[in-house]
């Protein structure tokens, strides 16, 4: 019975999944933006995951911990620091060229719109 009650929640999970994929395919662009910002999201989570390792390791250690080790650790912690803001800029860089394409996208449809309504305007006369 299990072996049954495992097998329907697995195909269940298989077709939302497949549910989704085809969902993702219709809507490419969308789908690219959201890939990115997923793997942004990613990045950043596991920077500061590994920072946080970092620093308990660096608190286990007793106050006489090797110099070259802490200068290693801190040159770490700089470019995790520095990776991450880029990923914020990144980030930020990315969501305002999303939202200019959302403003042009917006003129484009009312252009269209325009058009439309004065080709409607000739035929009718």
């Amino acid at each position: 019975m299990n072996l049954k009650r495992k097998i329907r929640e697995l195909l269940s999970t298989v077709n939302f999944k497949q549910e989704e994929i085809d969902q993702l395919k219709r809507n490419i662009r969308s789908t690219k933006l959201n890939e990115i910002e997923i793997e942004m999201k990613v990045y950043v989570d596991e920077s500061t995951r590994l920072r946080h390792q970092l620093e308990e390791v660096i608190k286990s250690k007793d106050t006489f911990a090797d110099p070259e080790e802490m200068k290693i650790i801190e040159s770490r912690f700089q470019q995790q620091d520095l990776l991450i803001n880029q990923l914020r800029s990144e980030n930020n860089d990315m969501a305002q060229a999303f939202n200019n394409k959302e403003e042009e996208n917006a003129k484009l449809r009312e252009m269209y719109i325009d058009i439309d309504k004065k080709i409607k305007a000739q035929k009718a006369v």
